[in-house]
């Protein structure tokens, strides 16, 4: 199982979001993150953010990619513990990330900090 970190728009002129590209065995999808990053402020080698002066939190920001990176294993771990040892299918797992994420409570928290700005 393996999981890396890649920027929606790596060319962009502004923010971008993180995906992250989740592979194992002849399964490999992307799940897209509420993360984002300017692409200046992005190490594409190593798929975290740069430590430099502009972007103050970068160590939080990086704490945070490896958590989620975790998270991801944890849960196909889980997932095939529970199951046998068989591996979830790219569908089964996305919604089981929702879960974890809790994708829809944070998705209206941002929809939310959107109107408020």
């Amino acid at each position: 199982m393996n999981v890396r970190f890649y920027l929606k728009q790596p060319n962009a002129n502004r923010q971008s979001v993180i995906f992250a590209t989740i592979s194992y065995n002849n399964t490999r999808f992307k799940y897209y993150l509420l993360e984002k990053i300017h692409p200046k402020d992005w190490n594409f080698k190593s798929q975290r953010v740069k430590n430099h002066a502009d972007h103050i939190d970068s160590v939080e920001f990086n704490y945070r990619l490896i958590f989620i990176a975790g998270k991801i294993a944890e849960t196909f771990y889980r997932f095939q513990n529970m199951n046998s040892g068989k591996e979830p299918g790219s569908e089964v797992f996305k919604k089981l990330m929702d879960e974890v994420f809790d994708r829809k409570r944070n998705l209206k928290i941002n929809e939310v900090q959107n109107m408020s700005a």
